[in-house]
């Protein structure tokens, strides 16, 4: 009976244990409301993403043409290497949305409509605390990248048009989940044509030697948004183009359209790192399935209940912070993680009952 007891309060030490690593992992850094850390450049135009972002609360309208021609023109410095969104336009609905990412040394141009993704790769162009000036000029036919004025790439299978630039502009994070890039945004700009290799060039030079208008009036008429960011302070950046809407730079970090339980196949990317979530949820929840069924069984219940019991404690603390993860920016909400905790709870019941070494059938 003692030796029963003293098995009791070890199973139940680690079963409270167990909670609370579980809930430290969930919800770590416990904070709804976290600092956006984005700040002026001292001495130049641009601002400095840590972990911050800046968006429009309107969208950008591109309005039909029929040279179906734009441009969109960046200038910023990455921090370091990483793999971060650096800019996105996005609708309402989830999964349409043009990304401009940063993989290490290479610029991912990325194009979501419904469920078809479209992407192009530009390496070894980033390079930490260096600036680049991109400019991404597109027809019908073709897009076209040029890395500071110097031509980059050319593609025929990556096309888009000026409806994909219609949309809310985020920057140093993306609107429906958690990202952060570190790095200086000092420029950006979206033109309704298709800028020659020269004019990319003599744009380089305008931008990056600051002399925006009076080098370059006639394109500032085509300008549909013309972000410097040389107002140095305050919580705004307007458009000089005297279009389009105004970025703002809001006191908290927050996610625009952030996904609530976003469904399973909604978050397939089958990728490494996709597998290797998937493997760090299971095998999360293997311990709490384990210790929760074995400290059940203590207390006069049959297996089947206490199994039972066990998978339906998982599930329902999983779900429980996936509710809560909503609510925290850093976070993200999904119900491939409550699936997947689950199958770690019942693989953690499973060993359990297999390590009682009775032969007993687990419904007995």
């Amino acid at each position: 009976m003692r030796t029963q007891k003293a098995m009791r309060v070890f199973l139940g030490s680690a079963c409270l244990a167990i909670l609370g690593v579980i809930l430290v992992a969930g919800l770590w850094p416990f904070n709804p409301r976290p600092s956006n850390q984005v700040k002026w450049l001292d001495k130049e135009n641009g601002v400095e993403f840590r972990r911050g972002i800046i968006f429009t609360e309107d969208p950008i309208v591109m309005v039909p043409s029929k040279a179906e021609q734009f441009t969109l023109e960046l200038w910023l410095q990455p921090a370091i290497n990483t793999t971060a969104p650096i800019l996105c336009i996005y609708k309402r609905q989830p999964h349409e949305q043009f990304r401009l990412l940063q993989y290490r040394d290479t610029l991912l141009l990325q194009m979501e409509r419904g469920s078809e993704l479209t992407a192009l790769e530009i390496d070894q162009v980033l390079h930490p605390r260096q600036n680049t000036f991109v400019t991404i000029t597109s027809n019908p036919q073709r897009t076209v990248v040029y890395i500071n004025g110097v031509l980059a790439q050319a593609s025929s299978q990556f096309v888009m048009v000026p409806s994909d630039l219609s949309g809310r502009i985020v920057a140093g994070s993306q609107p429906f989940e958690y990202g952060s890039w570190g790095g200086q945004l000092r420029a950006l700009a979206i033109y309704r044509q298709e800028l020659t290799s020269g004019q990319a060039l003599a744009h380089h030079h305008s931008w990056t030697s600051g002399n925006v208008s009076a080098d370059a009036p006639q394109d500032l008429e085509n300008a549909v948004v013309l972000y410097r960011f040389d107002e140095h302070r305050g919580k705004l950046v307007h458009s000089a183009a005297g279009t389009g809407p105004t970025l703002v730079i809001p006191d908290t970090f927050s996610i625009p359209a952030k996904k609530f339980l976003e469904p399973l196949w909604a978050s397939a990317t089958l990728n490494r790192a996709y597998f290797r979530d998937i493997a760090i949820n299971v095998a999360g929840f293997v311990p709490l399935g384990f210790f929760f069924y074995a400290f059940l069984t203590t207390m006069d219940l049959r297996r089947v209940s206490a199994s039972l019991a066990a998978i339906g404690i998982g599930v329902a603390l999983s779900l429980t912070i996936e509710l809560a993860q909503f609510f925290l920016p850093t976070r993200d909400s999904s119900l491939k993680d409550v699936l997947t905790n689950g199958l770690g709870t019942v693989i953690g019941v499973i060993l359990r009952h297999v390590s009682f070494g009775s032969g007993q059938r687990i419904y007995q």
